[in-house]
């Protein structure tokens, strides 16, 4: 058993390696572009790869699969998406500090908003004060989905996906000008 564990580490490994030799370059200089494209700093793009090669190796079976399948092209998808995670966050960090203003923390960055304590507690008071069909001003709020995402997600179109965000938002607002409990 251990001998098997040890054989699927180095192949994983192997596998790892051999697209870090082949590959890193251009999915470096891919993600750079794509970086600027979004408007991010440089540094941006060593991050998206960091995320890229932590998937690589935590879902090395499916991906090897995947790879043998597509070839290179395969690599270069999961880099947009990594970015394109990136995107979606910086969106929904800005909704935050418009949606809450000065209640969200000056600190917040691309990458810590979620781990914010302050953020952690305001989403857990959101979430206790929304049902179920209210479900869409988190998905656009906080996760950065599209009216037409959400539509998608939640079966229902985007303009009814627009009303129930506007019906949560009237429904929280008195919690966030100080006149709820």
């Amino acid at each position: 058993m251990e001998d098997q564990q040890l054989n699927q580490t180095e192949e994983r490994d192997a596998f790892v390696l051999g697209i870090l030799a082949s590959c890193h370059k251009a999915l470096h200089v891919y993600a750079s572009g794509l970086c600027a494209k979004f408007g991010f700093d440089p540094s941006s793009a060593a991050d998206a790869l960091q995320e890229f090669y932590v998937k690589l190796i935590a879902k090395y079976p499916d991906i090897a699969k995947s790879y043998e399948k597509h070839g290179p092209p395969y690599l270069f998808t999961m880099v947009r998406r990594e970015v394109l995670t990136m995107h979606r966050k910086a969106k929904s960090l800005k909704r935050i500090h418009h949606m809450f203003g000065e209640m969200s923390p000056k600190a917040a960055s691309l990458f810590s908003y979620s781990a914010e304590e302050s953020i952690n507690r305001l989403l857990h008071s959101v979430e206790k004060l929304l049902s179920e069909t209210d479900l869409a001003i988190l998905y656009y709020y906080l996760q950065g989905y599209s009216m037409k995402e959400i539509g998608e997600l939640m079966p229902m179109h985007p303009s009814t996906v627009g009303v129930r965000i506007h019906r949560a938002k009237l429904r929280l607002a008195p919690y966030f000008s100080g006149r709820g409990s």
